[in-house]
């Protein structure tokens, strides 16, 4: 793993770019596109990712602490979670995120204190998540998929 902290990548494009299995806590992405990216099995505690675009962007397994996506595009991405004791959003903060074909797969756990505001998540899937005391602020929720999913202390 890579012990590098406090990275700024800002205004940088990234295509197909791997950063599976890093270490990439507190990397500022503000302003960044990533196409094709991989943070698989990452840490990316506070990593920051606003006003950046992420296009079929990998997040499986990896660790979202206290990560900011604001103004954020998300196109494509998946967050992909097996292991429920991994808490993939704790306290994370989607702001005014515009997802499109979003995959949510497990990884919502307490003690998650995640936040959803003015975001636009229709028509994404949250599959067999459980969401415990996660907060849809002004939401587009159009056609979003819970099937399978437990809403537990969670707020629309």
């Amino acid at each position: 793993m890579s012990a590098m902290k406090k990275l700024s990548l800002r205004q940088t494009f990234f295509i197909n770019a791997l950063f599976e299995g890093q270490d990439v806590p507190f990397w500022d992405f503000t302003g960044s596109q990533l196409t094709g990216a991989s943070f698989a099995r990452a840490n990316c505690t506070q990593t920051v990712f606003e006003k950046s675009t992420l296009v079929n962007v990998d997040f499986s397994e990896s660790i979202l602490m206290s990560v900011k996506f604001a103004y954020v595009g998300l196109y494509g991405a998946t967050f992909y979670q097996t292991k429920p004791v991994k808490f993939i959003f704790d306290h994370v903060k989607l702001e005014k995120v515009n997802s499109t074909g979003v995959i949510f797969h497990g990884g919502f756990q307490k003690p998650a204190n995640t936040r959803f505001r003015e975001s636009n998540i229709a028509y994404s899937t949250f599959a067999n998540v459980v969401l415990f005391n996660i907060r849809f602020e002004l939401c587009n929720v159009t056609g979003a998929d819970f099937t399978n999913s437990y809403l537990l202390k969670s707020e629309f």
